[in-house]
C-alpha cells in the first residue's frame, strides 16, 4: 500500500490549535488537523519491512525447500580450509611493510 503524501503547515496547525482554546473548531480547520494526525500516525505506526530469503526460499529442513547447488557446497568447503585471518594473506604469514 503506497502512503499518500500530505503537506503540513506547522504554522498553520499552531494558528489552529490556539484559536481552539478561544472558540469551537470550523469543519476544514477539523479536517486539516485531523488529516495531520493520521498522516503523524501513518508514518509512526507502519514499520517498513523486507521479506525474508526463508520466506521466499524456504528453509533447509522444511519439505519443498530448493536444494542446494554444488557452487554453495564446493563454497562451504574450501572457506573450511582456508587458514585463520581475514585478508589476502594468512595471520601468520603477514608483515608490515617497511617504507624510507
Amino acid at each position: 500500500m503506497k502512503r499518500r503524501r500530505v503537506e503540513v503547515n506547522v504554522g498553520e496547525l499552531d494558528q489552529l490549535l490556539e484559536g481552539a482554546r478561544q472558540a469551537p473548531l470550523s469543519d476544514p480547520d477539523y479536517e486539516k488537523i485531523s488529516t495531520a494526525l493520521h498522516a503523524l500516525v501513518d508514518a509512526l505506526a507502519k514499520p517498513r519491512s523486507t521479506e525474508k530469503s526463508s520466506s521466499v526460499l524456504g528453509r533447509k529442513d522444511e519439505p519443498g525447500a530448493q536444494p542446494e547447488t554444488e557452487s554453495s557446497t564446493q563454497r562451504d568447503q574450501t572457506s573450511d580450509s582456508k587458514p585463520p585471518g581475514h585478508g589476502r594473506k594468512a595471520r601468520g604469514r603477514w608483515r608490515p611493510s617497511i617504507s624510507s
